[in-house]
């Protein structure tokens, strides 16, 4: 097996330094990038499996402080990343389905980790993760895992857990730049998001103006200093006139009704994840939030505060276009996205529902102002 491996090796050494991209046609280049992912992902799961038994076989106790710190240092990864792959590694061999696709390259680290982690409370799971992995977007699959998560675990012990390990830290690196890492419970970092969100809409606004583009990350990072600069030395109850954090929460009617949830019930912050009811019941007596109640695929109502485009529409949109941008295929990150008018204003096109989308800043901004039309 180890000549094998060394024989594959030295022949992709030999591909790689002669291949001549350029000569490739469109076909051609298509076929190839995707060869040279699935290598990608088989190797990556190679790693990850030797790398379990290299850890058992205590390869690294010659210099390293723990498995994951040796599998970092060989693989340039960070510690958390080597940590978690040799998690996943190890309860996967309870799920054979979940083991035949990563070893056959259909599953990357990432939707490996999000398969496992919820299929190994839920095996019954198991097979739609997979479909969802195969078809769907790693966004796509992170949600539903984290949904399955939260409904085979109990939720009070979940929050104690996640409370207790909150934290906020800062730091400089080595260039010089800023940084923040922080963890908390998921209804504390709703209640953040939601505070930011008037900042993000405004800075938003400002870069499609100025058709500058701008990722969406930066541009939340541009929200949070807006935050902090608007919120020094000033009194809370004086940064708004009005409401300013507004929670999209969404919640079957049936477990509202009934008092507790059931496996595949939704109650969960948009953009957040799962949260527990009781939490969910506090969100809906606070006129600073918004809910959507959901009854299958239907809307059943909907609670908030009007805007420029009523919330109720606005958040209909929103619940409507799965918190996406609508064009096929776009994966941007859902903070810089706008509601646009399919037939616009000026052409006197209605606010609504039929005539309203989601689009990212990208997509959005190709409509606007490139001729782009949906």
């Amino acid at each position: 097996m180890y000549e094998t491996v060394v024989t594959l090796r030295s022949a992709l050494e030999d591909l790689l330094e002669n291949l001549d991209c350029s000569s490739l046609t469109r076909g051609e280049s298509k076929e190839l990038f995707e060869q040279f992912v699935l290598i990608e992902r088989m190797g990556a799961a190679g790693k990850s499996l030797v790398g379990l038994q290299a850890a058992e076989t205590k390869v690294w106790w010659d210099g390293h402080k723990s498995p994951s710190h040796y599998m970092a240092d060989r693989s340039k990864c960070t510690v958390t990343h080597a940590a978690e792959m040799l998690d996943t590694v190890e309860l996967m061999k309870d799920l054979p389905q979940t083991d035949r696709a990563f070893r056959k390259g259909a599953l990357t680290e990432q939707q490996a980790k999000q398969v496992v982690s919820a299929a190994v409370l839920d095996n019954a799971s198991q097979q739609q993760l997979l479909e969802i992995a195969e078809l769907q977007s790693l966004a796509e699959l992170q949600r539903q895992a984290s949904r399955v998560r939260a409904a085979a675990m109990d939720h009070e012990q979940k929050h104690a857990r996640a409370h207790k390990r909150r934290y906020l830290k800062t730091w400089t690196d080595i260039e010089g730049a800023f940084r923040v890492s922080g963890s908390m419970t998921a209804e504390a970092g709703a209640v953040v998001v939601a505070c930011l969100e008037p900042f993000m809409q405004q800075i938003t606004r400002a870069a499609a103006n100025s058709k500058v583009k701008q990722p969406a990350p930066a541009l939340m990072a541009d929200a949070l200093v807006a935050m902090a600069e608007r919120s020094r030395c000033i009194p809370p109850d004086a940064l708004r006139p009005g409401p300013g954090a507004v929670v999209h929460l969404r919640l079957d009617v049936a477990a509202l009704e009934r008092g507790s949830l059931k496996p595949g019930e939704i109650c969960e912050v948009a953009g957040i994840g799962p949260i527990g009811l009781e939490a969910a019941k506090r969100f809906l007596q606070d006129s600073y939030r918004v809910g959507v109640l959901v009854e299958g695929d239907n809307i059943h109502s909907v609670a908030g505060m009007g805007h420029s485009i009523p919330d109720r529409l606005r958040r209909a949109v929103w619940e409507r276009d799965d918190f996406k941008c609508v064009v096929p295929g776009c994966n941007t990150n859902d903070a810089g996205h706008q509601i646009d008018h399919v037939i616009p204003v000026h052409q006197r096109g209605p606010t609504k529902l039929y005539n309203l989308a989601l689009l990212c800043l990208f997509h959005h901004g190709l409509k606007t102002h490139h001729g782009y039309r949906l």
